[in-house]
């Protein structure tokens, strides 16, 4: 309808990795987030949100040769 909306949004949450040894080739977390959005009375809303997040790392380190090659490379300010 072209009406400006105005909203206040926040996020609350609590993640946790699984794991204590952050060396392994991969990662576990767990997570909980509360979101509430407050608006106009149609538009207003909450959730949670419940994850299990699993990343897994590929590929090898790269040198520290290589890393310093990299970053003087793609520096922003030189």
């Amino acid at each position: 309808t072209g009406e400006n909306l105005n909203f206040f949004t926040i996020s609350p949450g609590f993640k946790t990795y699984l794991q204590t040894n952050s060396t392994k080739r991969f990662r576990t977390s767990l997570s909980l987030q509360y979101n509430i959005i407050v608006a106009k009375k149609e538009y207003s809303y909450s959730n949670f949100i419940l994850s299990l997040s699993i990343n897994r790392k590929v590929g090898q380190k790269i040198s520290e040769k290589e890393k310093n090659k990299l970053d003087n490379d793609f520096k922003i300010f030189k």
